[in-house]
């Protein structure tokens, strides 16, 4: 029997009624496959070899969807991992993607709207020489975020940059770097 050209892809989440939009959503493009536990979800993805999973943060029980990112990733390790919650911090989204997460979308969503971010992702293009910032300006944004960080502490920040409290206070009142015109050919 001929396997199918059509990706796979498994949708773990708790929620029978999100798993129906995922089914609905999804099953133009996809084979859809779902479960609604991660002991569950980790036997599928064996069985079935997604080429993409979605999964929710807060499962039933004591599963969580970072576990479930990390046993998938070990499981199919070039799969395309998304995570959902409509509980998402900068912790866990930093969790998620340190796990193996590919992107982290805040519910509510839909097959549609995961889809288009997936695809935006591959066609977004490498940044060009402008774009990357010149290292003066890299320094100066991570002074600046380590000095926000420290709650404009200049004391905490030279300690936690590792530079004398003079160096940092010299860089401060030199300000930020400007930017450089381009030059004309």
């Amino acid at each position: 029997m001929a396997r199918s050209t059509r990706k796979r892809l498994l949708a773990i989440d708790d929620e029978e009624d999100i798993l129906i939009g995922y089914r609905r959503g999804f099953g133009h493009t996809h084979e859809v496959t779902t479960a609604t536990s991660l002991e569950e979800g980790l036997v599928l993805a064996r069985d079935i070899a997604p080429d993409l999973a979605v999964v929710d943060l807060l499962l039933d029980g004591e599963d969580s969807g970072l576990d479930a990112i990390e046993k998938l990733r070990s499981i199919r390790p070039w799969m395309t991992i998304v995570l959902v919650s409509g509980y998402l911090s900068t912790n866990t989204t930093v969790a998620a993607v340190k796990a193996g997460a590919n992107f982290v979308i805040n519910k509510p969503t839909t097959a549609r709207a995961i889809l288009k971010t997936i695809d935006e992702s591959k066609r977004k293009v490498t940044p060009t020489r402008d774009d990357v910032p010149s290292l003066a300006r890299a320094e100066w944004e991570h002074i600046s975020q380590t000095l926000a960080d420290n709650r404009h502490n200049i004391t905490h920040t030279a300690r936690r940059l590792q530079i004398p409290r003079f160096t940092l206070q010299r860089k401060l009142r030199k300000g930020p770097p400007k930017p450089k015109t381009p030059k004309s050919s």
